[in-house]
């Protein structure tokens, strides 16, 4: 889990004390940074990549057409992650 120093505003790894420094840290001088669920993202981005192009397709199509959704909900969040 990462959390961020509300004192100093370094962004740590927390577990039960500091990876880098390895003193316990205090949950209250912390402020705790959700992680995002980069594979929920994924498939719904895919999901919904593939009902835009699944409209236009037929159904011979739409295997070729999921795993284009897959590549493009791919580098969609290689992009976001480079930002």
């Amino acid at each position: 889990m990462k959390a961020k120093i509300k004192e100093t505003g370094k962004l740590v790894t927390v577990g039960f004390y500091d990876v880098e420094t390895l003193d316990f840290l205090d949950p209250g001088k912390l402020d705790f940074v959700p992680e995002f669920d980069w594979q929920a993202f994924r498939r719904e981005a895919a999901k919904d990549i593939l009902a835009g192009c699944s409209a236009s397709c037929s159904k011979i199509l739409i295997y070729e057409t999921t795993s284009f959704a897959i590549q493009l909900a791919d580098e969609l969040i290689r992009q976001l992650k480079e930002k």
